[in-house]
Formats: structure tokens, C-alpha cells, sequence
């Protein structure tokens, strides 16, 4: 799966005198999508239209929404949702804002100017490899610290908590979902039972 590596925007499409200004974020979570769309409406609060599509990897599963912000039905947010399909992008925002120029576009002509607009700004977006991660927690007694984190490090887990015991460390990490299995074996192995896992 692919995302992108940072926020892109605002990038200007104009369409028969309206104006549409494009944005994409990296987001990670449903709350990132909700802060992103506030950060924008604020900022362009005398838009006419905010229209937006996202699709994200939360816990494992997929979530995905696009609105129209009153354009009509399925001429906003849905063009942009296919243009991060064809991408096949996960863990992005694409907003498209709207001053409108006078001029009607009918729906045809939404549907290329929303859909054309998230195309560009995603065609300068630098894209990168991500994967669907899985967090553990893992107690490890100090004689085998070092060796589990030679393992950890040769695999560029993340760990996002250390803390000390009386025994040990806890240990917080997030790894590819697809290698727990594979982590979990060599955790038994080399540990001799000894590390316990705190799913």
C-alpha cells in the first residue's frame, strides 16, 4: 500500500471562473482527518464549497468518507475519493475548496473540475511504501534485553515506550501486522519463555 510522505497544497485549478484550491494531508487516524478539515475551514471560511474524500488504515480495518459540502450529490466528493482509489493510496485527506466564479458548471462539469483538481495535487505528492502495523507489549527480563533489541533494531521496529522494572523492561512496539507471527516465534526462541507478551 502506498500514502504520501507530506502535506501538498494548496495548489489553484480554475474552472469557468470558479476558483478550486487543493490540499492533501497524511493522516493516520480519524481524529487527524477531523483536525485537518477544522485547520481548513478556518482558514478559508468564506469559501463556498469545502469538499473532501478520505481513506484510512485504523486497527486493522478500512475506513473511507467524501462529502459534498451542498454541491450536488456525487459532483464533489465522490471524484475525489476515486482519484485517491486510482492512486491507491491509504492514510490521505484530499480537500478541495471552492469559490464559486459566477458560472455554472452543471454536473459534468463539477465532476472533472473536483475530480481534476485532487488529481493534480496528488500527482506532485511524493508517494511511499507504508504498511498496516500492530502494537505489542513485551516484558523482557535483563539477560536477554540485548538480544531482543538487536532483533528490534535489525528490523527498524518502532518503539514508542521503555519502561524500567525491578526484572527488566516493558517494552511498547509497533511492527508490520504481517511479521507478528514470525516476532512472536523468535521472541519464544531466544527468550527461552522467559519474555512475556502483553497483547
Amino acid at each position: 500500500m502506498k500514502t504520501i510522505l507530506k502535506k501538498e497544497g494548496p495548489l489553484v485549478y480554475k474552472e469557468k471562473g470558479s476558483k478550486f484550491i487543493s490540499f492533501a494531508f497524511n493522516v493516520k487516524n480519524g481524529e487527524e482527518v477531523e483536525n485537518r478539515i477544522s485547520e481548513i475551514k478556518r482558514e478559508f471560511h468564506d469559501a463556498t464549497h469545502i469538499c473532501y474524500a478520505y481513506r484510512i488504515i485504523e486497527d486493522g480495518k478500512e475506513y473511507y468518507r467524501y462529502n459534498d459540502d451542498g454541491e450536488v450529490s456525487g459532483t464533489a466528493g465522490l471524484p475525489i475519493f476515486n482519484e485517491i482509489k486510482a492512486g491507491d493510496l491509504y492514510n490521505i485527506l484530499v480537500i478541495v475548496i471552492r469559490y464559486y466564479g459566477g458560472v455554472k458548471l452543471g454536473k459534468g462539469g463539477l465532476v472533472r473540475a473536483y475530480g481534476g483538481a485532487a488529481k493534480k495535487v496528488l500527482n506532485i505528492a511524493k508517494k511511499t511504501d507504508f504498511f498496516i502495523t500492530k502494537e505489542l507489549i513485551v516484558k523482557i527480563p535483563f539477560e536477554i534485553i540485548g538480544k531482543i533489541l538487536n532483533i528490534i533494531n535489525s528490523r527498524n521496529y518502532h518503539i514508542s515506550e521503555n519502561i524500567p522494572l525491578k526484572s527488566g523492561v516493558k517494552i511498547k512496539l509497533s511492527i508490520p501486522e504481517d511479521e507478528t507471527d514470525d516476532f512472536i516465534r523468535i521472541l519464544k526462541d531466544i527468550s527461552l519463555g522467559k519474555a512475556e507478551l502483553l497483547l
